[in-house]
């Protein structure tokens, strides 16, 4: 039962996630200069690498190859998924034409708006309270997300009506939503199988199992992703308004 339902959450996620993040790069690309053909081939090439990604971390998954042998230190290959799928997404978008001109056409309100999903950490909590997720983690990395997204709701709406604090909110969205990345992953692999499995060694996590390992092998990356070119967008306007362009340049 309670497999059941945390799979029912995951998948859930899974399927308005990407629908969400494929509308929001189908909109920023109607807003550039790019040729409608230019449009349709980033859009289907970004369809393609959630599809492909999404399916190859479900197949690692139910084959088990996230979890990680007790008797030799070994690099999380979660991880390695993890910082790859975010660095391949982060790459897209910088050194590709249409990649650098939907980046352009996207403002701080979308990133916010994404920031807002992180609240799907609420399954860690639901994992703890019917028994397989140990607190050591779902404490801090499901209190840790959904903060970022109640936080991020405030950012959202300020960078909205370009108010004066919103730069300072987005900034705090960073710092809290990376920090909850650090202590979950951290609290990750001290609470799973492995080397590392200093923390819960009776009740071990079942965060590098499926369906919880598809929030770190695929959510996870894609909002790391979105915090990391949202503070490059930060860093590029230096002190100006962060929030939505004037009417005309959207």
């Amino acid at each position: 039962m309670t497999s059941i339902i945390l799979e029912s959450i995951v998948l859930s996620f899974a399927l308005a996630f990407p629908a969400t993040l494929i509308a929001i790069v189908a909109n920023r690309a109607s807003h550039t200069q790019l040729p409608a053909s230019s449009q349709r081939w980033a859009i289907g090439i970004f369809i393609t690498l959630l599809g492909v990604w999404f399916a190859a971390a479900v197949l690692l998954a139910k084959a088990n190859l996230f979890t990680l042998p007790a008797d030799a230190p070994q690099i999380p290959r979660l991880i390695l998924l993890l910082l790859g799928g975010s660095l391949m997404v982060w790459a897209l978008a910088n050194f590709t034409a249409a990649g650098r001109a939907i980046l352009q056409a996207t403002d701080q309100s979308v990133f916010m708006g994404l920031q807002i999903l992180r609240v799907i950490g609420f399954v860690f909590l639901v994992g703890w309270a019917m028994g397989p997720v140990p607190w050591e983690f779902a404490m801090p990395a499901g209190l840790g997300d959904i903060a970022t997204g109640i936080l991020a709701v405030f950012a959202y709406k300020a960078t909205r009506s370009n108010a004066s604090n919103a730069r300072a909110l987005i900034i705090r969205v960073h710092i809290l939503g990376l920090l909850d990345f650090v202590a979950a992953i951290g609290t990750g692999v001290l609470t799973s199988n492995g080397y590392f499995h200093l923390l819960s060694t009776d009740a071990p996590n079942i965060v590098d199992h499926y369906p919880l390992v598809l929030v770190p092998a695929f959510f996870v990356p894609l909002f790391l992703t979105a915090h990391i070119l949202s503070i490059q967008k930060l860093l590029a306007c230096g002190h100006n308004s962060p929030g939505r362009r004037p009417a005309g340049h959207s």
